[in-house]
């Protein structure tokens, strides 16, 4: 019972897109973008993206940039800008476990998927390189679940410079 020229074809485009949208959010996480706005604000998917302070989108949540990834997970307490923490409770991102759970999973199961359907190998090296992707991926989904998590959970909400 083998699958169909279809089938597969419908499997590579949708694995062919998800990696698509992974590299993209995966450029936009290191290089940040620029504002879309003539008063140089960030917007907020803007600043979600390059990781700033959901109070005030200028001050950087992680110490270091993503290219320093010896030190993906070194956060900053408080907003450089404007003061507003990033840990407002103990074991705040104990949920943002979750959310890295849940994006490595979906990864790892189109590229095995992808792998698997498109490519021959041995098993052995289909768990290999599943695995491989995991560490790479890891800082990536670490330094994404958190932005997210303190943007919807933090309790931090903008405020412009003319409303401070």
């Amino acid at each position: 019972m083998g699958i169909s020229v279809l089938q597969r074809g419908l499997i590579l485009v949708l694995c062919i897109c998800f990696l698509r949208l992974i590299w993209l959010s995966v450029l936009l996480l290191i290089s940040g973008i620029a504002p879309a706005n003539q008063m140089n604000e960030k917007s907020y998917n803007s600043a979600l993206f390059s990781g700033k302070c959901p109070a005030c989108r200028k001050g950087d949540i992680f110490k270091y940039p993503f290219s320093r990834i010896s030190h993906f997970a070194d956060m900053n307490v408080h907003c450089a800008n404007c003061g507003a923490t990033f840990e407002p409770e103990p074991g705040f991102y104990f949920g943002a476990m979750f959310i890295t759970y849940a994006f490595n999973v979906v990864l790892l199961v189109a590229f095995g998927l992808g792998l698997y359907y498109f490519v021959e190998l041995p098993e052995a090296i289909y768990l290999i390189l599943i695995a491989v992707l995991a560490v790479v991926v890891t800082p990536l989904s670490f330094r994404s679940s958190r932005i997210l998590w303190l943007n919807w959970f933090g309790g931090l909400h903008y405020r412009s410079d003319s409303e401070s």
